[in-house]
């Protein structure tokens, strides 16, 4: 199941679900319906929750010369 955000298509992961939750060693997920599971494991019970999305970091600007804004 994948679902349109913000115009890109997300794909199904335990990490991004309503039913998983991160486990200690930050590399399972405790699934309520699955179990314990990998982070880009899925199921058919997957449930997007853009909360857990993390955003990608933004690409690094430039520095702007004085020459830049010349006419």
């Amino acid at each position: 199941m994948k679902r349109k955000i913000c115009g890109e298509s997300v794909p199904p992961a335990c990490e991004y679900c309503v039913h998983g939750r991160l486990g200690a060693s930050r590399e399972n997920i405790y699934c309520l319906k699955r179990g314990i599971t990998e982070l880009h494991d899925s199921c058919k019970k997957f449930v997007y929750d853009p909360m857990r999305r993390k955003p990608r970091a933004l690409p690094r600007q430039k520095k702007h010369t004085p020459a830049d804004f010349e006419i």
